[in-house]
Order: C-alpha cells, then sequence, then structure tokens
C-alpha cells in the first residue's frame, strides 16, 4: 500500500497493490486487487482481483469479482460486477448486476439491473433497461431504455431503444426509435427508423424514414424510404417500396413491393402488393396478389384476390378469392367472391356478387345479388338495354333491360321488367316478368307476375303465377292459383289450382285445374278439365269442359262439351253443345242442337231448337 490516505475498512485484504492518492476501500474482502488511482472509492463487500486505475473511481456494488477499471469518473453502483473491463471517462453503470462486460466509452450511464457479457464502446450510452445481456453497443448517443436488451448489436449514432424487451437484434443506423415492448432478433439498418410497435421479432427494416407503430412486428423485411406500417400486427412480412403507408390492424406474411401503397385495413394476411398507388383500405385482406396501378380496394373483407390491371376500385364489403384483370373496373357491391371479371370498364354495383366470370367491356351490375354469374359481352346492364347470352345463377336478380335474350336465370326473386325476354329459362321463386315480350321461355319457380304484352311458347311451372300480359301464346302454365288476364291466351296449357282467366281471347287452351275462372270475351277450342268452373266470357267455343259446378254465363256457346254436376249455361246462344251432368240450368236465349244429359234440368231460355 503506497499511497496518501488509503482507507481499507474491510475485513480482510489478500494479496493487494494499493498505489493511490485517497483510496477508500470499504468491503468486506478485497483480494489480489490491484488499486493504482487518485480518489478510488471502493465500497462494496467483496472486490477480488481487479485492476482499479484510474482518478475518481467509485464502485458501490456489493460484490466486484477480476474487474479491469481504467477510466476517469467511473461510478459501478450495481450489486455485482463480475470480470468486467471498463475504460472510459464517466462511466456510471448502477445495474444490480454488471458481468464479463466491456465498457470503452465516454459518458455511459448504464442503469439496468442486469447487464452480462456486454460490450459498451461508445460515446453517450445510457443503456436504463433492467436486463443488458451479451450486447454489443459501438455508437453515439444510444439510449436502450427497456426493461430487457439481449445479445444485441448496436452500432449507430442517437440510436433510442424505448421497448421493454430487445435481444438478439442489430441495428446499424442513424436515428432509430424502437419504443415498442419487444424487439427480438432485428435487424434494422436504416436511417431514421421509427419502431413504434408493442413487440418487434425476428425483422430486417433496411432503409430511410421507416415509421413501424404496429404493435406486433414479426419476422419483417422492410426495405424502402418512408414505410408508415401502422397496423397492430405485421408479421414476416416483406415491405420493399418507397411511401408505403400499412395502416391496417395485422398484416401478416405480406410482400409489398411498390410506390405510394396504403394498406389501411384491419387485417391484411399473406398479401402480395407490387404495384404504384394501391389503396386498400378493407378491414381484411387475406392472402391477395394486387399488381396494378392505381387500386384502390375499399371493402371491409379482401381474401385471396388476384387484381392485376390499372384504376380498379374495389369498394364492396367482402370480396373473397376473386381475379380481376382488367382497366377501369369499379366493383362497388357489398361482397364479391370467387369472382373472375377481366374486361374494361366494368362496374358491378350490387350488394352481393359471388363466384362470378365477368368477361367483358362496360359491364353494370347494379342488381342486389348477382350469385355464380357469367357475364360475357359489351356493354351490360343488369338493368341496362341488352342482355344477350348470359348465364345468370342467383337470387334477386333484376333484369330491366330492353331485350333478355338466350338467357339462363336460376334464382329466387327475379325481376326481368325489359321489353323482349326470348329464349329463356328463368328457374326461380318470386318470378317478376312484366317486359313487352316473352318468347320460348321456361320459368319455373313460385310467385311468377308475367305481365308483358306478348308472351309466346312459355313453359311456366309454378305456384301464384298471374300473366296479365296483352297476348298469351302456346303457354304451358302448370301452378296453383294462376290468374291469366292478358288479352289473348292461344294454344295454351293451364294446369293449376285457382285459375283467373280473364282476356279477351282464349283458343285452343288446355285448362286442367280447380276453381276455373274464363272470363275473357272469346274463349275457343279449349279444354277446362276442374271443379268449379266459371267461364262468363261472351264466347265459348268448340270447348271441353268437365268439372263439376260449371258456370258458363257467355254469350255465346257453340259446339262445346261440358261433363259435369250442376251446370248453369245462362248465355245467349248455346249450339251444338253436349251437356252431361245433374242439375242443368239452361237459362239462355237459344238452344241448338244440344245434347243435354242430366237430371233436373231447367231450360227457361227463349228458343229451344232440334
Amino acid at each position: 500500500m503506497i499511497s496518501d490516505s488509503i482507507s481499507a475498512r474491510g475485513n480482510a485484504l489478500t494479496a493487494c497493490v494499493m498505489i493511490s492518492d485517497r483510496n477508500s476501500a470499504r468491503g468486506n474482502a478485497l483480494t489480489a486487487s490491484a488499486m493504482v488511482s487518485h480518489r478510488i472509492s471502493a465500497r462494496g463487500n467483496a472486490l477480488t482481483a481487479c485492476v482499479m486505475i484510474s482518478d475518481r473511481i467509485s464502485a458501490s456494488g456489493n460484490a466486484f469479482t477480476a474487474c479491469v477499471m481504467i477510466s476517469d469518473r467511473i461510478s459501478a453502483r450495481g450489486n455485482a460486477l463480475t470480470a468486467i473491463v471498463m475504460i472510459s471517462d464517466r462511466i456510471s453503470a448502477r445495474g444490480n448486476a454488471l458481468t464479463a462486460s466491456v465498457i470503452i466509452s465516454d459518458r455511459i450511464t448504464a442503469r439496468g439491473n442486469v447487464l452480462t457479457a456486454c460490450v459498451m464502446i461508445s460515446d453517450r450510452i445510457r443503456a436504463r433497461g433492467n436486463a443488458l445481456t451479451a450486447s454489443v453497443i459501438i455508437t453515439d448517443r444510444i439510449s436502450a431504455r427497456g426493461n430487457a436488451l439481449s445479445a444485441i448489436l448496436l452500432i449507430s449514432d442517437r440510436i433510442s431503444a424505448l421497448g421493454n424487451a430487445l435481444s438478439a437484434c442489430v441495428m446499424i443506423s442513424d436515428r432509430i426509435n424502437a419504443r415498442g415492448n419487444a424487439l427480438t432478433s432485428c435487424f434494422m439498418i436504416s436511417d431514421r427508423i421509427n419502431a413504434r410497435g408493442n413487440s418487434l421479432s425476428a425483422c430486417v427494416m433496411i432503409s430511410d424514414r421507416i415509421n413501424a407503430r404496429g404493435n406486433a412486428l414479426t419476422a419483417c423485411v422492410m426495405r424502402s424510404d418512408r414505410i408508415s406500417a401502422r397496423g397492430n400486427a405485421l408479421t414476416a412480412s416483406v415491405i420493399i417500396s418507397d411511401r408505403i403507408s400499412a395502416r391496417g390492424t395485422a398484416l401478416t406474411a405480406i410482400i409489398m413491393t411498390s410506390d405510394r401503397i396504403s394498406a389501411r385495413g384491419n387485417a391484411l394476411t399473406a398479401i402480395v402488393m407490387i404495384s404504384d398507388r394501391i389503396s386498400a383500405r378493407g378491414n381484411a385482406l387475406t392472402a391477395i396478389f394486387l399488381i396494378s396501378d392505381r387500386i384502390s380496394a375499399l371493402g371491409n373483407a379482401l381474401s385471396a384476390c388476384v387484381m392485376i390491371s390499372d384504376r380498379i376500385s374495389a369498394r364492396g364489403n367482402a370480396l373473397t378469392a376473386c381475379v380481376m384483370i382488367s382497366d377501369r373496373i369499379n366493383a362497388r357491391g357489398n361482397s364479391l367472391s370467387a369472382c373472375i371479371m377481366i374486361s374494361d370498364r366494368i362496374s358491378a354495383r350490387g350488394n352481393a356478387v359471388t363466384a362470378c366470370v365477368m368477361i367483358s367491356d362496360r359491364i353494370s351490375a347494379r342488381g342486389n345479388a348477382l350469385t355464380a354469374i357469367v357475364m360475357i359481352s359489351g356493354r351490360i346492364s343488369a338493368g341496362g338495354n341488352a342482355l344477350t347470352g348470359r348465364v345468370m345463377i342467383s337470387d334477386r336478380i333484376s333484369a330491366r333491360g330492353n331485350a333478355l335474350t338466350s338467357i339462363f336465370m336460376i334464382s329466387g326473386r327475379i325481376s326481368a321488367r325489359g321489353n323482349a325476354l326470348s329464349a329463356c329459362v328463368m328457374i326461380s321463386d318470386r318470378i317478376n316478368a312484366r317486359g313487352n315480350a316473352l318468347t320460348a321461355c321456361v320459368m319455373i319457380s313460385d310467385r311468377i307476375s308475367a305481365r308483358g304484352n306478348a308472351l309466346s311458347a312459355i313453359v311456366i311451372i309454378s305456384g301464384r303465377i298471374s300473366a296479365g300480359g296483352n297476348a298469351l301464346t302456346a303457354i304451358f302454365m302448370i301452378s296453383g292459383r294462376i290468374s291469366a288476364r292478358g288479352n289473348a291466351l292461344s294454344a295454351c296449357v293451364m294446369i293449376s289450382d285457382r285459375i283467373i282467366a280473364r282476356g279477351y281471347t282464349l283458343t285452343a287452351c288446355g285448362m286442367i285445374s280447380d276453381r276455373i275462372r274464363a272470363r275473357g270475351n272469346a274463349l275457343t277450342a279449349c279444354v277446362m278439365i276442374s271443379d268449379r268452373i266459371s267461364a262468363r266470357g261472351n264466347a265459348l267455343t268448340a270447348c271441353v269442359m268437365i268439372s263439376d259446378r260449371i258456370s258458363a254465363r257467355g254469350n255465346a256457346l257453340t259446339a262445346s262439351v261440358i261433363i259435369s254436376d250442376r251446370i248453369s249455361a245462362r248465355g245467349n246462344v248455346l249450339t251444338a253443345c253436349v251437356m252431361i251432368s245433374d242439375r242443368i240450368s239452361a237459362r239462355g236465349n237459344a238452344l241448338s242442337s244440344c245434347v243435354m244429359i242430366s237430371g233436373r234440368i231447367s231450360a227457361r231460355g227463349i228458343a229451344l231448337t232440334a
């Protein structure tokens, strides 16, 4: 002990060299130590095999083992300092445990609880976290304020790592601010990175001006300039672009290679976005491939879509497994699922568009629901003027165009209000075909309303049919509750219950039903097989009426066969009729060459001939 003012107050001092002025060794044990300095205060309990060569060292911890402290103004206030090399000026190591660390710098403040096997070579380092383990911090002005920093390499200027845990990270940059709670095995080589999320794990961020504000960023690669990833979770993403703003809640396994991408949805999963000026604002974007310029996907959910085009706007709520390869597509419906849209200027404005193939130019599908549709044409408006050669399989189809030709419509709640409907197949519930002309159509549904002007060679198989059109020709109607109020019904087959045929002419019709009311002006060569027939029209010619409770009150009944019970023939003229029934009431003016075979005949007419 060669010095002035040495105070060795510990219990045991063994094989020590203390050459200094004003040494104060207040610990319990000082073993094999060399203390060559000025103003050393070693207040710990045990100091073993240490070399302390400096001025103004204050080692206040409990245990200091095999340490080398060569510096000026070192304050090591932690509880344990083991096998540490501290060569610097103005080091303050205030943590509880500092083990096998190398701290070579000026103005280092290590305030964490545990600093183990660290290398800190820099100026103005502030490591305030609870645990700093096996880290290499070589930079200027690093502030590592997180709770745990383990096996980290921080080589930069002005790094601020404010998160709770930073493990096995490499941060080589200038002005990095990593404020998240957990940063694990990250690789950040850039200028002006701000990673504010709660957890950033195994990320590579190589860029300038990256702002990753989400809660979780895991295994991400971000190589670009001006990236703002504001979502809550960004997992296994590759973002290589300029000016990307990913504001959604969750972004998982994404590749974004473009300029000016804005992904504002809540969840974006396994997406490839390679384009310029993409705005994906929906809530969920899953497994999407967007390669285009100026795509705006504003819907809530977009899943497994391929969008390769220019100026696509997909504003619906849900777009699932879509392929959109075109220019100027606007899909505004609420849900678009498993669609292929290959065209120019498509506008799908319906609420639901599901499993559609739209290959055309200028398609406008404005209906509420369009499901499993094939639309191959130009200038289609399902509200437009012409719909030709379509396959429409859906519910709630509204086809209001002027001409609908060779259409296959399988749905419920079809409204076909166009002027002409030719060679159509309509299989649905609640069909409304109010167009002017319906030709060679098959309508198989319930609650059909066919009020058009002309209905020719149509098959209508449904319940609750209303055929109020002007002309019904060669029609096959199998249903219940048919109302055929049109002007002309020719060569029709009407097989139903509760038929109302109030048209002017009914020619060569077959009416097989219960409760038939034929109030038209002319009924010619008809077959009416039913119960409770009311034929009040003006003319009934060469008709066969086989039923119970027939009321034939028309003006003329000629060459008719009436086989029923309770016939009331009150018309003016009954000529060459066969009436086989019980309880016949023939109160008309003239009955000529008739055969009336029945009981209880009441013939009150004016003339009864032959």
